[in-house]
């Protein structure tokens, strides 16, 4: 489909264990947010769905024990939990993320996954591919992408 979405994310670790996930995320409207509300006027109830497709923000605290780490926040507007698998000497990480537990996504009936790898071809160079929506039969779909990583020793 021509559905995609694009993310930009920021990340600080102000301590070796300890960091924080700053982020917005736009694109696909078929992960745009249902606000449902029902009128009832004499003699009837009419229900109706705004679909609100505006950006949505990242917010999540981390925390890395050895080789895996645990995130909570918000993933795209909404509350949800997060786990990161570093292997390779941190060269490659295996992500699940969990949110959405309201299903405020349009048509969901599920909560929404989304489990990935990424991998460090050079120092500051990461490619990323995995899996979105997993739990939907009608909204799963894949991704790919990459990023580059900057830290204090890129600016000195």
């Amino acid at each position: 489909e021509k559905d995609g979405k694009a993310s930009f994310d920021v990340t600080l670790q102000p301590d070796k264990d300890k960091y924080f996930i700053l982020g917005v995320v736009g694109g696909s409207p078929r992960t745009s947010l249902v606000r449902e509300t029902t009128k009832t006027p004499p003699g009837k109830t009419v229900r109706e769905e705004e679909l609100s497709n505006t950006l949505r923000f990242n917010a999540q605290f981390g925390k890395r024990f050895d080789n895996a780490a645990a995130r909570l926040g918000l993933f795209e507007n909404s509350f949800g939990l997060g786990g990161d698998y570093f292997f390779n000497d941190d060269k490659g990480k295996i992500t699940v993320d969990v949110w959405d537990f309201q299903k405020n996504e349009e048509n969901a009936k599920t909560v929404h996954v989304k489990a990935g790898v990424s991998y460090f071809l050079f120092r500051n160079l990461f490619l990323s591919a995995g899996g979105d929506n997993l739990m939907s039969k009608r909204y799963r779909g894949g991704y790919v992408g990459m990023g580059v990583r900057f830290d204090e020793e890129n600016f000195k």
